[in-house]
Protein backbone atom coordinates (compact mmCIF):
# COMPACT_ATOMS: atom_id res chain seq x y z
CA UNK A 1 0.00 0.00 0.00
CA UNK A 2 2.95 2.29 0.64
CA UNK A 3 4.20 1.69 -2.90
CA UNK A 4 0.68 2.24 -4.21
CA UNK A 5 0.52 5.58 -2.44
CA UNK A 6 3.86 6.61 -3.96
CA UNK A 7 2.58 5.63 -7.41
CA UNK A 8 -0.54 7.73 -6.89
CA UNK A 9 1.56 10.71 -5.84
CA UNK A 10 3.74 10.28 -8.93
CA UNK A 11 0.59 10.26 -11.06
CA UNK A 12 -0.63 13.46 -9.42
CA UNK A 13 2.75 15.05 -10.10
CA UNK A 14 2.64 14.11 -13.78
CA UNK A 15 -0.87 15.56 -14.10
CA UNK A 16 0.31 18.77 -12.42
CA UNK A 17 3.17 18.94 -14.95
CA UNK A 18 0.69 18.52 -17.82
CA UNK A 19 -1.69 21.29 -16.74
CA UNK A 20 0.43 24.31 -17.78
CA UNK A 21 1.09 22.60 -21.11
CA UNK A 22 -2.64 22.57 -21.82
CA UNK A 23 -3.47 26.17 -20.89
CA UNK A 24 -2.69 29.71 -21.92
CA UNK A 25 0.36 30.52 -24.00
CA UNK A 26 2.13 27.36 -22.81
CA UNK A 27 0.04 25.09 -25.08
CA UNK A 28 2.22 22.09 -25.94
CA UNK A 29 0.09 19.09 -26.87
CA UNK A 30 2.86 16.49 -27.54
CA UNK A 31 4.57 17.10 -24.19
CA UNK A 32 1.20 17.20 -22.41
CA UNK A 33 0.30 13.82 -23.92
CA UNK A 34 3.60 12.41 -22.70
CA UNK A 35 3.04 13.65 -19.13
CA UNK A 36 -0.52 12.33 -19.09
CA UNK A 37 0.66 8.94 -20.28
CA UNK A 38 3.19 8.93 -17.43
CA UNK A 39 0.30 9.66 -15.09
CA UNK A 40 -1.73 6.83 -16.60
CA UNK A 41 1.10 4.34 -15.96
CA UNK A 42 1.56 5.54 -12.38
CA UNK A 43 -2.16 5.35 -11.56
CA UNK A 44 -2.36 1.91 -13.20
CA UNK A 45 0.45 0.73 -10.94
CA UNK A 46 -1.29 2.17 -7.88
CA UNK A 47 -4.49 0.35 -8.83
CA UNK A 48 -2.70 -2.97 -9.39
CA UNK A 49 -0.91 -2.80 -6.06
CA UNK A 50 -3.99 -1.87 -4.04
CA UNK A 51 -6.26 -4.33 -5.87
CA UNK A 52 -3.70 -7.17 -6.07
CA UNK A 53 -3.27 -10.42 -4.15
CA UNK A 54 -0.85 -9.02 -1.56
CA UNK A 55 -3.42 -6.43 -0.41
CA UNK A 56 -6.30 -8.94 -0.31
CA UNK A 57 -6.15 -9.56 3.47
CA UNK A 58 -6.36 -5.83 4.14
CA UNK A 59 -9.27 -5.39 1.70
CA UNK A 60 -11.23 -7.99 3.68
CA UNK A 61 -11.20 -5.91 6.87
CA UNK A 62 -14.52 -4.17 7.64
CA UNK A 63 -13.42 -0.50 7.90
CA UNK A 64 -9.86 -0.34 6.59
CA UNK A 65 -10.82 -2.63 3.74
CA UNK A 66 -13.42 -0.17 2.49
CA UNK A 67 -10.74 2.54 2.36
CA UNK A 68 -8.35 0.29 0.42
CA UNK A 69 -11.07 -0.75 -2.04
CA UNK A 70 -12.00 2.90 -2.54
CA UNK A 71 -8.34 3.83 -3.03
CA UNK A 72 -8.07 1.18 -5.76
CA UNK A 73 -11.26 2.41 -7.40
CA UNK A 74 -10.02 6.02 -7.23
CA UNK A 75 -6.68 5.04 -8.79
CA UNK A 76 -8.56 3.16 -11.50
CA UNK A 77 -10.69 6.22 -12.27
CA UNK A 78 -7.57 8.40 -12.41
CA UNK A 79 -6.00 5.86 -14.76
CA UNK A 80 -9.00 6.04 -17.10
CA UNK A 81 -9.06 9.86 -17.00
CA UNK A 82 -5.34 10.06 -17.76
CA UNK A 83 -5.77 7.66 -20.68
CA UNK A 84 -8.61 9.78 -22.06
CA UNK A 85 -6.46 12.90 -21.66
CA UNK A 86 -3.53 11.24 -23.45
CA UNK A 87 -5.68 10.14 -26.38
CA UNK A 88 -7.32 13.55 -26.67
CA UNK A 89 -4.04 15.49 -26.53
CA UNK A 90 -2.53 13.24 -29.21
CA UNK A 91 -5.60 13.57 -31.43
CA UNK A 92 -5.72 17.34 -30.99
CA UNK A 93 -2.02 17.52 -31.87
CA UNK A 94 -2.75 15.66 -35.11
CA UNK A 95 -5.60 18.08 -35.90
CA UNK A 96 -3.45 21.15 -35.18
CA UNK A 97 -0.37 20.78 -37.41
CA UNK A 98 2.45 23.28 -37.19
CA UNK A 99 1.37 24.85 -40.48
CA UNK A 100 -2.28 25.92 -40.90
CA UNK A 101 -4.40 24.16 -43.52
CA UNK A 102 -5.50 25.75 -46.77
CA UNK A 103 -8.32 28.26 -46.28
CA UNK A 104 -10.97 25.87 -47.59
CA UNK A 105 -9.91 23.29 -44.96
CA UNK A 106 -10.01 25.62 -41.94
CA UNK A 107 -13.69 25.22 -41.12
CA UNK A 108 -13.51 21.44 -41.55
CA UNK A 109 -10.54 21.29 -39.18
CA UNK A 110 -12.47 23.22 -36.55
CA UNK A 111 -15.46 20.93 -36.88
CA UNK A 112 -13.17 17.93 -36.39
CA UNK A 113 -11.93 19.56 -33.18
CA UNK A 114 -15.53 20.12 -32.10
CA UNK A 115 -16.26 16.42 -32.66
CA UNK A 116 -13.16 15.48 -30.66
CA UNK A 117 -14.32 17.67 -27.77
CA UNK A 118 -17.76 16.03 -27.88
CA UNK A 119 -16.30 12.51 -27.87
CA UNK A 120 -13.95 13.34 -25.01
CA UNK A 121 -16.77 14.81 -22.94
CA UNK A 122 -18.78 11.65 -23.51
CA UNK A 123 -15.83 9.48 -22.45
CA UNK A 124 -15.37 11.50 -19.24
CA UNK A 125 -19.06 11.14 -18.44
CA UNK A 126 -18.73 7.34 -18.43
CA UNK A 127 -15.90 7.27 -15.86
CA UNK A 128 -17.19 6.19 -12.44
CA UNK A 129 -15.64 8.04 -9.51
CA UNK A 130 -16.05 6.58 -5.98
CA UNK A 131 -18.51 8.51 -3.84
CA UNK A 132 -16.93 10.24 -0.82
CA UNK A 133 -19.51 8.91 1.68
CA UNK A 134 -18.18 6.75 4.54
CA UNK A 135 -14.56 7.38 3.51
CA UNK A 136 -11.82 8.77 5.69
CA UNK A 137 -11.20 12.48 5.19
CA UNK A 138 -8.13 12.27 2.89
CA UNK A 139 -9.82 9.83 0.51
CA UNK A 140 -13.14 11.66 0.67
CA UNK A 141 -11.40 14.93 -0.22
CA UNK A 142 -9.55 13.32 -3.14
CA UNK A 143 -12.74 11.76 -4.44
CA UNK A 144 -14.71 15.02 -4.18
CA UNK A 145 -11.86 17.00 -5.81
CA UNK A 146 -11.61 14.54 -8.71
CA UNK A 147 -15.37 14.71 -9.21
CA UNK A 148 -15.23 18.54 -9.35
CA UNK A 149 -12.30 18.49 -11.77
CA UNK A 150 -14.07 16.09 -14.12
CA UNK A 151 -17.21 18.26 -14.03
CA UNK A 152 -15.09 21.33 -14.84
CA UNK A 153 -13.33 19.48 -17.67
CA UNK A 154 -16.65 18.36 -19.14
CA UNK A 155 -17.99 21.93 -18.99
CA UNK A 156 -14.81 23.22 -20.67
CA UNK A 157 -15.10 20.62 -23.41
CA UNK A 158 -18.71 21.62 -23.97
CA UNK A 159 -17.63 25.22 -24.38
CA UNK A 160 -14.78 24.18 -26.68
CA UNK A 161 -17.21 22.30 -28.91
CA UNK A 162 -19.49 25.34 -29.12
CA UNK A 163 -16.60 27.72 -29.83
CA UNK A 164 -15.09 25.51 -32.53
CA UNK A 165 -18.46 25.18 -34.28
CA UNK A 166 -19.00 28.95 -34.02
CA UNK A 167 -15.61 29.87 -35.46
CA UNK A 168 -16.10 27.29 -38.21
CA UNK A 169 -19.41 28.92 -39.15
CA UNK A 170 -17.81 32.36 -38.98
CA UNK A 171 -15.01 31.33 -41.36
CA UNK A 172 -17.33 29.47 -43.72
CA UNK A 173 -19.39 32.64 -44.00
CA UNK A 174 -20.38 34.64 -45.68
CA UNK A 175 -20.03 37.09 -42.82
CA UNK A 176 -19.36 40.82 -42.73
CA UNK A 177 -18.08 42.06 -39.37
CA UNK A 178 -17.20 45.57 -38.30
CA UNK A 179 -13.62 45.61 -36.99
CA UNK A 180 -12.74 48.18 -34.30
CA UNK A 181 -9.09 48.79 -33.45
CA UNK A 182 -8.78 49.92 -29.82
CA UNK A 183 -5.86 51.84 -28.33
CA UNK A 184 -4.99 51.09 -24.68
CA UNK A 185 -3.01 54.33 -24.38
CA UNK A 186 -6.35 56.11 -24.05
CA UNK A 187 -8.83 53.96 -22.13
CA UNK A 188 -12.54 53.57 -22.02
CA UNK A 189 -14.63 51.14 -19.92
CA UNK A 190 -13.35 47.60 -20.36
CA UNK A 191 -11.60 48.52 -23.61
CA UNK A 192 -9.20 50.89 -25.21
CA UNK A 193 -10.61 53.79 -27.22
CA UNK A 194 -11.90 52.77 -30.67
CA UNK A 195 -9.65 54.75 -33.00
CA UNK A 196 -9.94 52.89 -36.32
CA UNK A 197 -12.74 50.99 -38.03
CA UNK A 198 -13.14 48.79 -41.08
CA UNK A 199 -14.81 45.55 -42.13
CA UNK A 200 -13.74 41.91 -42.22
CA UNK A 201 -15.48 39.66 -44.75
CA UNK A 202 -15.24 35.88 -44.34
CA UNK A 203 -16.11 33.29 -47.00
CA UNK A 204 -14.89 29.72 -47.55
CA UNK A 205 -12.21 30.08 -44.88
CA UNK A 206 -10.73 33.33 -46.19
CA UNK A 207 -10.55 36.72 -44.48
CA UNK A 208 -10.78 39.94 -46.50
CA UNK A 209 -10.09 43.21 -44.69
CA UNK A 210 -11.17 46.60 -45.95
CA UNK A 211 -9.13 49.75 -45.49
CA UNK A 212 -9.18 50.94 -41.87
CA UNK A 213 -10.55 54.46 -41.37
CA UNK A 214 -9.82 56.71 -38.34
CA UNK A 215 -13.02 56.95 -36.32
CA UNK A 216 -12.49 60.69 -36.00
CA UNK A 217 -13.52 60.84 -39.67
CA UNK A 218 -16.72 58.86 -39.04
CA UNK A 219 -18.62 61.21 -36.74
CA UNK A 220 -22.38 61.09 -37.14
CA UNK A 221 -24.56 64.16 -37.46
CA UNK A 222 -27.05 65.35 -34.86
CA UNK A 223 -27.07 63.00 -31.84
CA UNK A 224 -26.25 59.85 -33.80
CA UNK A 225 -27.98 56.52 -33.17
CA UNK A 226 -30.38 55.77 -30.33
CA UNK A 227 -28.67 54.77 -27.08
CA UNK A 228 -29.49 51.79 -24.87
CA UNK A 229 -31.49 53.08 -21.91
CA UNK A 230 -28.81 52.77 -19.18
CA UNK A 231 -26.16 54.26 -21.46
CA UNK A 232 -28.52 57.11 -22.29
CA UNK A 233 -29.25 57.78 -18.63
CA UNK A 234 -25.62 58.00 -17.55
CA UNK A 235 -23.61 59.03 -20.62
CA UNK A 236 -25.77 60.93 -23.11
CA UNK A 237 -23.73 64.06 -22.38
CA UNK A 238 -20.70 62.32 -23.98
CA UNK A 239 -22.81 61.61 -27.11
CA UNK A 240 -21.56 58.01 -27.55
CA UNK A 241 -24.10 57.39 -30.33
CA UNK A 242 -22.35 60.01 -32.44
CA UNK A 243 -18.72 59.90 -31.31
CA UNK A 244 -17.02 56.53 -31.81
CA UNK A 245 -14.26 57.42 -29.36
CA UNK A 246 -16.84 57.68 -26.58
CA UNK A 247 -18.72 54.50 -27.43
CA UNK A 248 -17.27 52.30 -24.67
CA UNK A 249 -18.64 54.24 -21.70
CA UNK A 250 -19.89 50.92 -20.30
CA UNK A 251 -17.89 47.68 -20.12
CA UNK A 252 -20.90 45.83 -21.59
CA UNK A 253 -19.56 45.14 -25.08
CA UNK A 254 -22.75 43.23 -25.89
CA UNK A 255 -24.49 46.61 -25.54
CA UNK A 256 -21.76 48.74 -27.13
CA UNK A 257 -21.34 46.55 -30.23
CA UNK A 258 -24.95 46.80 -31.53
CA UNK A 259 -24.71 50.58 -31.25
CA UNK A 260 -21.43 50.46 -33.21
CA UNK A 261 -23.06 48.32 -35.91
CA UNK A 262 -25.92 50.81 -36.23
CA UNK A 263 -23.48 53.74 -36.34
CA UNK A 264 -21.55 52.04 -39.15
CA UNK A 265 -24.73 51.42 -41.11
CA UNK A 266 -25.86 55.03 -40.59
CA UNK A 267 -22.46 56.40 -41.67
CA UNK A 268 -21.65 54.06 -44.59
CA UNK A 269 -24.95 52.43 -45.58
CA UNK A 270 -23.32 49.04 -44.99
CA UNK A 271 -24.98 46.48 -42.68
CA UNK A 272 -22.78 44.09 -40.70
CA UNK A 273 -23.45 40.69 -39.12
CA UNK A 274 -21.36 41.41 -36.04
CA UNK A 275 -18.56 43.42 -34.46
CA UNK A 276 -14.97 42.51 -33.51
CA UNK A 277 -12.70 44.65 -31.34
CA UNK A 278 -8.94 44.09 -31.15
CA UNK A 279 -6.54 46.14 -29.06
CA UNK A 280 -2.77 46.49 -28.79
CA UNK A 281 -2.40 43.37 -26.61
CA UNK A 282 -4.42 41.35 -29.16
CA UNK A 283 -2.08 42.50 -31.93
CA UNK A 284 0.87 41.37 -29.81
CA UNK A 285 -0.78 37.96 -29.46
CA UNK A 286 -1.24 37.62 -33.24
CA UNK A 287 2.32 38.73 -34.00
CA UNK A 288 3.69 36.30 -31.40
CA UNK A 289 2.35 33.51 -33.63
CA UNK A 290 2.72 34.96 -37.14
CA UNK A 291 6.02 36.74 -36.70
CA UNK A 292 6.83 40.34 -37.71
CA UNK A 293 4.82 42.40 -40.19
CA UNK A 294 5.98 45.33 -42.27
CA UNK A 295 3.98 48.55 -42.23
CA UNK A 296 5.40 51.18 -44.54
CA UNK A 297 9.13 51.19 -43.91
CA UNK A 298 8.82 49.81 -40.36
CA UNK A 299 9.04 46.21 -39.16
CA UNK A 300 6.70 45.59 -36.21
CA UNK A 301 7.20 42.56 -33.96
CA UNK A 302 5.46 41.05 -30.94
CA UNK A 303 8.24 42.52 -28.81
CA UNK A 304 7.93 46.06 -30.19
CA UNK A 305 4.24 46.54 -31.02
CA UNK A 306 3.03 47.40 -27.51
CA UNK A 307 5.68 50.06 -26.87
CA UNK A 308 5.32 51.44 -30.38
CA UNK A 309 1.54 51.88 -30.29
CA UNK A 310 1.28 53.00 -26.67
CA UNK A 311 4.24 55.37 -26.62
CA UNK A 312 6.78 55.25 -29.46
CA UNK A 313 4.47 56.48 -32.21
CA UNK A 314 3.79 59.71 -30.27
CA UNK A 315 7.44 60.79 -30.02
CA UNK A 316 7.84 64.36 -31.24
CA UNK A 317 4.16 64.83 -32.06
CA UNK A 318 1.91 67.71 -31.16
CA UNK A 319 -1.76 68.36 -31.93
CA UNK A 320 -1.30 69.80 -35.43
CA UNK A 321 -3.73 68.24 -37.97
CA UNK A 322 -1.01 67.13 -40.42
CA UNK A 323 0.88 65.10 -37.80
CA UNK A 324 -2.29 63.52 -36.44
CA UNK A 325 -3.55 62.44 -39.85
CA UNK A 326 -0.33 60.48 -40.44
CA UNK A 327 -0.26 59.02 -36.92
CA UNK A 328 -3.88 57.86 -36.79
CA UNK A 329 -3.37 55.48 -39.68
CA UNK A 330 -0.81 53.36 -37.82
CA UNK A 331 -3.14 51.47 -35.46
CA UNK A 332 -5.41 50.50 -38.35
CA UNK A 333 -2.49 49.68 -40.64
CA UNK A 334 -0.87 47.35 -38.12
CA UNK A 335 -4.23 45.72 -37.36
CA UNK A 336 -4.74 45.09 -41.06
CA UNK A 337 -1.22 43.72 -41.51
CA UNK A 338 -1.69 41.35 -38.57
CA UNK A 339 -4.96 39.97 -39.95
CA UNK A 340 -3.45 39.57 -43.40
CA UNK A 341 -0.64 37.55 -41.81
CA UNK A 342 -3.31 35.26 -40.34
CA UNK A 343 -4.92 34.93 -43.77
CA UNK A 344 -1.56 34.15 -45.41
CA UNK A 345 -1.15 31.17 -43.07
CA UNK A 346 2.54 31.36 -42.16
CA UNK A 347 2.20 30.61 -38.44
CA UNK A 348 1.88 27.87 -35.84
CA UNK A 349 -1.84 27.10 -35.43
CA UNK A 350 -1.62 25.93 -31.81
CA UNK A 351 0.50 28.97 -30.88
CA UNK A 352 -2.01 31.37 -32.45
CA UNK A 353 -4.93 29.65 -30.70
CA UNK A 354 -3.16 29.80 -27.33
CA UNK A 355 -2.11 33.44 -27.74
CA UNK A 356 -5.58 34.60 -28.80
CA UNK A 357 -7.25 32.60 -26.03
CA UNK A 358 -5.00 34.30 -23.48
CA UNK A 359 -5.73 37.73 -24.99
CA UNK A 360 -9.45 37.00 -25.02
CA UNK A 361 -9.48 36.22 -21.31
CA UNK A 362 -8.17 39.72 -20.68
CA UNK A 363 -10.83 41.45 -22.87
CA UNK A 364 -8.25 42.27 -25.52
CA UNK A 365 -10.38 40.40 -28.08
CA UNK A 366 -14.13 41.09 -28.05
CA UNK A 367 -16.85 39.80 -30.37
CA UNK A 368 -20.59 40.28 -30.86
CA UNK A 369 -22.97 38.77 -33.40
CA UNK A 370 -26.48 39.76 -34.36
CA UNK A 371 -27.24 36.04 -34.73
CA UNK A 372 -28.23 34.56 -31.32
CA UNK A 373 -26.61 31.18 -32.00
CA UNK A 374 -23.33 32.74 -33.08
CA UNK A 375 -23.49 35.13 -30.13
CA UNK A 376 -23.80 32.09 -27.82
CA UNK A 377 -20.52 30.88 -29.30
CA UNK A 378 -18.73 34.14 -28.50
CA UNK A 379 -20.16 33.95 -24.98
CA UNK A 380 -18.84 30.39 -24.63
CA UNK A 381 -15.44 31.63 -25.79
CA UNK A 382 -15.49 34.28 -23.05
CA UNK A 383 -15.06 37.17 -25.50
CA UNK A 384 -18.58 38.63 -25.54
CA UNK A 385 -17.62 41.32 -23.02
CA UNK A 386 -20.89 40.84 -21.12
CA UNK A 387 -21.27 41.64 -17.43
CA UNK A 388 -22.76 39.05 -15.08
CA UNK A 389 -25.16 39.88 -12.21
CA UNK A 390 -22.27 39.37 -9.73
CA UNK A 391 -19.65 41.20 -11.81
CA UNK A 392 -17.34 43.79 -10.31
CA UNK A 393 -15.32 46.00 -12.65
CA UNK A 394 -13.08 49.04 -12.32
CA UNK A 395 -12.61 51.31 -15.34
CA UNK A 396 -10.83 54.64 -15.75
CA UNK A 397 -12.02 56.68 -18.74
CA UNK A 398 -9.39 59.05 -20.09
CA UNK A 399 -10.86 62.53 -20.59
CA UNK A 400 -7.63 64.49 -20.96
CA UNK A 401 -7.11 63.88 -24.69
CA UNK A 402 -3.61 62.60 -23.87
CA UNK A 403 -2.04 59.11 -23.98
CA UNK A 404 -1.15 58.61 -20.31
CA UNK A 405 -3.00 55.39 -19.50
CA UNK A 406 0.15 53.33 -19.86
CA UNK A 407 1.60 55.39 -17.02
CA UNK A 408 -1.46 55.29 -14.75
CA UNK A 409 -0.93 52.61 -12.10
CA UNK A 410 -4.26 51.17 -10.89
CA UNK A 411 -4.61 48.94 -7.82
CA UNK A 412 -7.74 47.45 -6.31
CA UNK A 413 -8.17 46.00 -2.82
CA UNK A 414 -11.27 44.15 -1.61
CA UNK A 415 -12.48 43.61 1.96
CA UNK A 416 -15.63 41.82 3.17
CA UNK A 417 -17.30 42.45 6.51
CA UNK A 418 -20.01 39.88 7.24
CA UNK A 419 -22.87 41.09 9.45
CA UNK A 420 -25.71 38.89 10.80
CA UNK A 421 -27.85 39.37 7.69
CA UNK A 422 -25.64 40.89 4.96
CA UNK A 423 -22.10 41.62 3.79
CA UNK A 424 -20.48 45.04 3.67
CA UNK A 425 -17.97 45.22 0.81
CA UNK A 426 -15.20 47.80 0.67
CA UNK A 427 -13.28 48.39 -2.55
CA UNK A 428 -10.26 50.68 -2.39
CA UNK A 429 -8.93 51.77 -5.77
CA UNK A 430 -5.57 53.54 -5.80
CA UNK A 431 -4.62 55.57 -8.87
CA UNK A 432 -1.04 56.79 -9.27
CA UNK A 433 -0.01 59.03 -12.15
CA UNK A 434 3.52 57.87 -12.97
CA UNK A 435 3.90 59.83 -16.20
CA UNK A 436 7.63 60.54 -16.72
CA UNK A 437 9.17 63.76 -17.90
CA UNK A 438 10.19 63.99 -21.53
CA UNK A 439 6.99 62.70 -23.16
CA UNK A 440 5.82 64.40 -26.32
CA UNK A 441 3.16 67.09 -26.16
CA UNK A 442 0.68 64.72 -27.78
CA UNK A 443 1.29 61.97 -25.18
CA UNK A 444 1.53 64.16 -22.06
CA UNK A 445 -0.80 66.97 -23.08
CA UNK A 446 -2.21 69.38 -22.49
CA UNK A 447 -4.86 68.87 -25.14
CA UNK A 448 -6.09 72.35 -26.17
CA UNK A 449 -9.68 71.55 -25.12
CA UNK A 450 -9.02 69.70 -21.84
CA UNK A 451 -8.22 72.54 -19.46
CA UNK A 452 -5.55 70.30 -17.89
CA UNK A 453 -1.82 70.85 -17.57
CA UNK A 454 0.99 68.85 -19.14
CA UNK A 455 1.24 65.47 -17.42
CA UNK A 456 -2.16 65.73 -15.69
CA UNK A 457 -4.35 62.64 -15.80
CA UNK A 458 -7.93 63.82 -16.23
CA UNK A 459 -10.55 61.10 -16.28
CA UNK A 460 -13.57 59.37 -14.81
CA UNK A 461 -13.41 56.44 -12.41
CA UNK A 462 -16.28 54.03 -13.11
CA UNK A 463 -16.99 51.10 -10.79
CA UNK A 464 -19.53 48.41 -11.64
CA UNK A 465 -20.78 46.35 -8.68
CA UNK A 466 -23.21 43.39 -8.48
CA UNK A 467 -26.78 44.20 -9.45
CA UNK A 468 -28.18 43.28 -6.03
CA UNK A 469 -25.86 45.75 -4.28
CA UNK A 470 -27.45 48.56 -2.26
CA UNK A 471 -26.13 51.67 -0.50
CA UNK A 472 -23.39 52.17 -3.11
CA UNK A 473 -21.25 55.19 -2.18
CA UNK A 474 -17.83 56.64 -2.96
CA UNK A 475 -16.36 58.16 0.19
CA UNK A 476 -15.95 61.92 -0.05
CA UNK A 477 -16.55 62.07 -3.80
CA UNK A 478 -19.17 63.80 -5.89
CA UNK A 479 -20.84 61.34 -8.26
CA UNK A 480 -21.12 62.11 -11.97
CA UNK A 481 -23.47 59.16 -12.49
CA UNK A 482 -24.96 56.24 -10.58
CA UNK A 483 -27.61 53.59 -11.10
CA UNK A 484 -28.33 50.47 -13.12
CA UNK A 485 -25.90 49.36 -15.84
CA UNK A 486 -27.40 46.23 -17.34
CA UNK A 487 -27.25 43.42 -14.74
CA UNK A 488 -24.91 45.49 -12.53
CA UNK A 489 -24.99 48.86 -10.80
CA UNK A 490 -22.44 51.60 -11.40
CA UNK A 491 -21.00 54.73 -9.84
CA UNK A 492 -18.75 57.26 -11.57
CA UNK A 493 -16.69 60.13 -10.22
CA UNK A 494 -14.19 62.62 -11.62
CA UNK A 495 -10.41 62.07 -11.42
CA UNK A 496 -7.70 64.73 -11.69
CA UNK A 497 -4.17 63.58 -10.88
CA UNK A 498 -1.14 65.78 -11.53
CA UNK A 499 2.04 64.02 -12.59
CA UNK A 500 3.56 62.04 -9.69
CA UNK A 501 0.49 62.18 -7.45
CA UNK A 502 -1.75 59.36 -6.22
CA UNK A 503 -5.28 59.15 -4.86
CA UNK A 504 -7.33 56.34 -3.30
CA UNK A 505 -11.07 56.11 -3.93
CA UNK A 506 -13.10 54.01 -1.49
CA UNK A 507 -16.31 52.46 -2.79
CA UNK A 508 -18.67 50.82 -0.29
CA UNK A 509 -21.72 48.72 -0.97
CA UNK A 510 -23.93 46.18 0.74
CA UNK A 511 -24.86 42.69 -0.49
CA UNK A 512 -27.91 40.92 0.98
CA UNK A 513 -26.19 37.63 1.88
CA UNK A 514 -23.61 36.43 4.38
CA UNK A 515 -21.68 34.38 1.84
CA UNK A 516 -21.27 34.47 -1.91
CA UNK A 517 -18.93 35.61 -4.65
CA UNK A 518 -18.08 38.49 -6.94
CA UNK A 519 -16.63 38.03 -10.40
CA UNK A 520 -13.82 40.57 -10.86
CA UNK A 521 -13.77 41.45 -14.55
CA UNK A 522 -10.53 42.28 -16.39
CA UNK A 523 -10.08 45.92 -17.38
CA UNK A 524 -8.10 45.49 -20.66
CA UNK A 525 -5.60 48.00 -19.29
CA UNK A 526 -1.91 47.66 -20.25
CA UNK A 527 -0.45 47.08 -17.73
CA UNK A 528 -3.45 45.58 -15.97
CA UNK A 529 -4.92 46.41 -12.57
CA UNK A 530 -3.18 44.79 -9.60
CA UNK A 531 -5.84 43.30 -7.32
CA UNK A 532 -5.62 42.12 -3.72
CA UNK A 533 -7.99 40.41 -1.35
CA UNK A 534 -6.46 39.45 1.96
CA UNK A 535 -3.02 38.03 1.19
CA UNK A 536 -3.91 37.04 -2.38
CA UNK A 537 -2.65 39.22 -5.23
CA UNK A 538 -3.23 38.98 -8.98
CA UNK A 539 -3.15 41.09 -12.14
CA UNK A 540 -6.41 41.25 -14.06
CA UNK A 541 -5.44 39.31 -17.17
CA UNK A 542 -8.58 37.19 -16.74
CA UNK A 543 -11.83 37.22 -14.79
CA UNK A 544 -11.39 36.15 -11.17
CA UNK A 545 -14.05 34.73 -8.84
CA UNK A 546 -13.61 35.98 -5.27
CA UNK A 547 -15.72 34.21 -2.63
CA UNK A 548 -16.43 34.95 1.01
CA UNK A 549 -18.27 33.31 3.90
CA UNK A 550 -18.83 34.08 7.59
CA UNK A 551 -15.73 33.81 9.75
CA UNK A 552 -13.33 33.47 6.83
CA UNK A 553 -11.30 35.84 4.70
CA UNK A 554 -12.06 36.26 1.03
CA UNK A 555 -10.64 33.47 -1.11
CA UNK A 556 -10.15 32.79 -4.78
Amino acid sequence: MGWALLDARAGNGAVADARPLLAGRGLNLPDAAERLDQARRSFASARRRSAGVLAAPVRALPVVGRQVRSFAALAGAAQQLSAIGTTTAEAAGDLLPTRPPAPERRAAQLRELALLASRTEDALRRVEIPRPGRLLAPLAQRSAALDRQVAQARAALGRAETVAETVAGFLTGPRRYLLLAANNAEMRAGSGMFLSAGTVITADGTLTLSAMVPTGELLLGDDGVALEKDVAEHWSWMRPGREWRNLATTPRFDTVAPMAAEMWARRTGERVDGVLALDVAALRAVLAATGPVTVGDQVVTAETVVHHLLEGQYAGLDFSPDQQAARREQLGQISGAALRAVQDGSYDVARLAAELASAGRGRHVLAWSADPQEQAGWEAAGISGAMEPNSLAVSVLNRGGNKLDRHLSVEGQLAFLVTPDATEVVLRTRLHNQAPDGLSVYAAGPHPDSGARAGDYLGILVVNVPGEATDVVVDGARLLASGADGPTRMVATRVLLPRGEAQTFTVRFRLPSTQGSVLVAPSARVPGIVWRDGTTEWRDDAARLVTWRPGAEAAR
